[in-house]
């Protein structure tokens, strides 16, 4: 979360961050990103302007329902600016990995904690962790040990959304340049992926608390989309609508989401699932938009289809659950794949705070 609600506040640290430099590199946006940029600043500056200035909400509630906009704003400004190298990207990802078997295998084994954490909560962290895989894994590969290793993880890790996504994403990504001879490689991956997920979903239990708990969500949910019209199921609610006082009494357990205002009232974020709140808040359009201009910046930044496609089945999985595009975790992967350099030698400096790369310096570098 912004600000809040996370350990060490990492969230907050990893905003601020790349907050910086993206305003210290503003000044020079891509031109194929003005219009994505424009639209979501448009709409940011009038729903500021109707629901804080003229409407009295609070900041803070703003500020957690509109994160994903802010995030795509951030988006824009990243794309082609040459910050990260993939050599850097690969040390990152077997750093990670390393840490995350080290801390997963503890906590499981001897701390018995069935739903171990690195540094945030492993819906989120697991969500990076994936899409930086697949950054890896587009330019270099890595052996089956590595996606064993990997695998290893997202199991001990007990997370639903977590193992669901890294199956699919892995899936898209192996039959985008499926081969004759690949079948019997695929075969064996789906096999070792379907057990996975057995093995997730029934050491988790199918009555948990968390399965309960996204039925009460679905419920809520249900009942106050079916009252809205027409144009609320295209553009959402009015800007920062609360749920009925009804569904607050249901959701009162998790009452540290409640409004910043202090007076009971509840918005969408008390949903938790990232498509619930959306289209609450948002609506269908808007929604289209953001799919839209995640799909087109990446595109812009040389991706093929199939990983543009697996990048985004990652976010609507984890959507399911948690909040996916309202994740500090889901900027921080733009940040990796927009700015990411087109070179690949280990003597490239791997991080750029202060520019693009230079023509000539890499001329001479290649």
């Amino acid at each position: 979360m912004f600000f809040f609600g996370e350990r060490y506040n990492l969230s907050l640290y990893i905003d601020l961050l790349l907050m910086m430099i993206g305003l210290f590199s503003i000044s020079k946006i891509n031109r194929k990103a003005l219009l994505l940029f424009l639209v979501p600043s448009i709409y940011l500056i009038f729903s500021f302007q109707y629901s804080v200035i003229f409407g009295g909400d609070n900041i803070l509630d703003f500020i957690l329902a509109y994160k994903f906009v802010i995030y795509l704003l951030i988006g824009c400004v990243f794309l082609g600016k040459g910050y990260i190298s993939p050599f850097f990207a690969r040390r990152l990802f077997y750093v990670l990995l390393f840490l995350f078997i080290i801390k997963y295998t503890y906590s499981y084994y001897v701390g018995m904690d069935h739903r171990p954490v690195l540094y945030a909560e492993n819906n989120f962290e697991l969500m990076f962790l994936l899409l930086l895989s697949l950054l890896v894994y587009y330019h270099y590969r890595f052996s089956p040990g590595v996606f064993l290793l990997l695998l290893y993880v997202f199991v001990l890790s007990g997370s639903k959304s977590g193992i669901l996504s890294f199956i699919l994403a892995y899936f898209i990504v192996l039959c985008s340049d499926l081969k004759i001879k690949d079948f019997a490689s695929l075969f064996v991956f789906t096999v070792i992926g379907l057990l996975a997920i057995g093995y997730v979903f029934t050491s988790r239990g199918a009555l948990s608390i968390e399965s309960i708990d996204r039925y009460k969500f679905l419920m809520v949910f249900m009942s106050e989309y079916k009252q809205y019209n027409a144009l609320e199921y295209i553009f959402g609610a009015k800007r920062l609508t609360p749920l009925s006082d009804t569904s607050c009494y249901v959701l009162s357990y998790y009452e540290r989401l409640f409004s910043f205002k202090g007076d009971g009232s509840c918005y969408p974020v008390i949903l938790h699932s990232f498509h619930l709140r959306v289209l609450l808040e948002h609506g269908v359009m808007i929604y289209a938009f953001l799919i839209y201009s995640v799909y087109k910046l990446l595109r812009y930044s040389g991706y093929p289809v199939f990983m543009v496609v697996s990048f985004l089945a990652v976010m609507a999985v984890n959507g399911m659950s948690v909040s996916s595009f309202n994740s500090s975790f889901f900027v921080l992967s733009l940040f990796f794949y927009l700015s990411l350099t087109r070179c690949h030698f280990k003597n490239m400096p791997f991080l750029v705070l202060f520019g693009r790369y230079n023509e000539s310096y890499l001329k001479q570098v290649v």
